[in-house]
């Protein structure tokens, strides 16, 4: 059998590749690939298939649109350059904040490396505006281009950062291979066109290099993350609570830089009125905000720094000019390093927290169903009468019961927890009477407290009015009772007490279980927690605090080994009538006393 050539295929079709194609205009151009499909009763028919995507300009954008993108950026990058050439420059063209390197490094690393020659005409242009020749200004781009598509280079290829800049990773892999790294070319080849051209005196070379290199390095740090940012994150949403939050931290941002770097005199010794008052600020962006709110203010921030600072106002400017612009760069990389890294770290734990809640609904939702086949199965088994299934059988059965719905409960439990952790405890709030809900609760565990012959005591107003989610509100009652249930003693004692104090609506439950020792009491609500006494092993009474806390409440815990443990919680009272403090004793449950 003959073999066909490459690219053909038999098989009911024959497909041929088409490279290229005639132009309407004469000559030929590259197309892609085209197959003709040869069938016995059609014949031969073409499909082209659709070219492939630009990398730089994107699915269905055309040629408009790509120049308008490069337009913005040869624009940015010009007038950037050209308020960068402004700031205190160093051997003419050496600066405090170079912000092209961050347009350039952003731009490159958003829309391709394709664009470095926007980058080289931009530098070149800037340049020759400040009055370079055009040698010098040639050389200063190149070193400039190479800096840009080297850094992209390794962030991409070496360290694949999320542009987001949503890991910590990415923010070391920006600082380290993009701000220091990279930076040195462009300082090292900028530095030696100046020397050449005899615009840097030998013993300037070192300071214009430094400068250079710094300011390059805070183009990286304070201009890139904003664009890469606001760029790489999904769309921005906020409702009216958090909209409300973010102007709050603009004013006080603007505010306190207004107060820091533009009011105060040269080495103001005031201690309020130095940089580091900025940092709250700075970490209620990074922590609340993210990468976003963290990059934009920081850039802001920068932005009154550097206009205070030359300005000869704020805590940097003093009598040597060099001394003060380096304290300002030093102070602005901490500051973006430190707001970068927050910011990374918040969207990590976000993320993992997401993730874990997650995971944990998808594996409950997995787990019910066959959680309930088998409740079903146990309910079916025990509804037979005693003489078909017998006491052997019917005993097993219970068992199973009992197991399938304490599997249930921990899986509820798990999932509380997550969603307590993650913050999206949802409460529906209504007026609810905390007495008759300490009755009911009572009521369940009676059954429980008489398997161990325990005495369980209510001691409660006739009426606690509080505002809360009357579900949630019986599941701490609930896991506190469970928890006393379960560490008192066969035929001990449980008292539920309930109070008002100065609008504070206090409720407890008391046991005379062995109780905790004073080294573990404050571990008692962590989640997951088991102490010698094993009091707190699991999620309940870590559930009950994250509710309470929900509510506006506080949790409280007291306890003496020996003697026995007291946890109970205090709510905000509700509205209505305060509740009278007396109260009458009534008994519950009472299993046969000693002897």
């Amino acid at each position: 059998m003959m073999r066909p050539p490459d690219g053909y295929s038999i098989g009911g079709m024959l497909v041929l590749p088409i490279l290229y194609r005639k132009c309407p205009v004469g000559g030929v151009r590259a197309l892609g690939i085209a197959s003709l499909t040869v069938r016995k009763d059609r014949g031969v028919r073409a499909r082209p298939e659709p070219p492939e995507t630009d990398p730089i300009v994107g699915p269905g954008r055309g040629a408009v649109v790509r120049t308008t993108e490069l337009a913005v950026v040869l624009v940015a990058y010009v007038l950037s350059a050209r308020l960068g050439l402004t700031m205190a420059p160093v051997s003419g063209l050496a600066t405090l904040v170079w912000p092209p390197t961050g347009i350039a490094l952003a731009a490159l690393l958003l829309r391709g490396v394709r664009l470095w020659p926007v980058v080289m005409l931009g530098a070149v242009v800037a340049n020759i505006w400040s009055g370079a020749s055009f040698g010098v200004a040639l050389g200063i781009g190149i070193g400039n281009t190479l800096e840009a598509v080297l850094a992209v280079a390794l962030l991409t290829r070496v360290a694949r950062i999320h542009l987001a800049l949503d890991r910590l990773v990415d923010v070391v892999a920006l600082v380290a291979l993009a701000a220091i790294l990279s930076t040195t070319v462009s300082a090292t080849v900028g530095v030696a066109v100046l020397r050449s051209a005899g615009l840097a005196l030998p013993g300037h070379v070192l300071e214009t290099w430094r400068v250079w290199w710094v300011g390059d390095a805070l183009g990286d740090l304070v201009v890139a993350p904003v664009i890469l940012t606001w760029a790489g994150l999904p769309g921005l949403t906020l409702s009216l609570r958090r909209a409300l939050e973010a102007l709050a931290l603009a004013v006080a941002a603007v505010g306190l830089s207004c107060f820091v770097f533009l009011l105060g005199p040269a080495l103001d010794p005031a201690p309020f009125r130095q940089a580091h008052v900025l940092f709250p600020v700075l970490i209620w962006a990074a922590i609340r905000f993210g990468p976003r709110g963290g990059t934009a203010t920081i850039l802001l921030t920068s932005v009154f720094a550097v206009w205070g600072t030359l300005g000869g106002h704020g805590p940097f400017a003093g009598a040597a000019p060099e001394t003060s612009l380096l304290t300002l760069q030093i102070f602005l990389a901490v500051a973006s390093i430190t707001v970068l890294v927050l910011a990374a770290a918040s969207m990590e734990r976000v993320e993992a927290l997401n993730a874990e809640q997650e995971l944990l609904a998808i594996v409950s939702h997995d787990m019910k169903n066959p959680l309930g086949a088998l409740r079903l199965g146990a309910r079916n088994l025990l509804g037979q009468s005693q003489a078909e299934l017998g006491p052997q059988a019917r005993k097993h059965g219970e068992f199973i019961a009992r197991c399938a719905q304490r599997m249930e409960s921990l899986i509820r439990n798990v999932l509380d927890s997550a969603t307590i952790r993650t913050g999206h405890l949802s409460l529906v709030r209504a007026p609810q009477d905390l007495s008759a809900l300490l009755q009911e609760a009572a009521d369940t565990f009676r059954t429980l407290a008489d398997e161990k012959s325990q005495l369980l005591r209510l001691e409660v107003p006739p009426s606690l009015p509080v505002e809360a989610d009357r579900e949630r509100l019986l599941q701490v009652i609930s896991n506190l009772l469970a928890n006393a249930v379960k560490f008192a003693p066969t035929e001990g004692r449980i008292t539920i007490r309930a109070w008002v104090t100065e609008g504070w609506v206090h409720c407890s439950i008391s046991d005379d279980g062995p109780g905790i020792e004073a080294d573990e009491l404050e571990r008692v609500f962590d989640p997951y927690w088991s102490g010698e006494s094993t009091r707190g092993t699991g999620l309940g009474l870590s559930i009950v605090r994250g509710i309470v806390e929900a509510h506006g409440g506080a949790t409280f815990v007291q306890s003496a080994p020996g003697i026995g443990t007291t946890i109970g919680f205090r709510l905000p009272g509700g509205s209505g009538e305060p509740a009278r403090r007396a109260w009458m004793p009534r008994m519950l449950s009472r299993g046969p006393g000693p002897g």
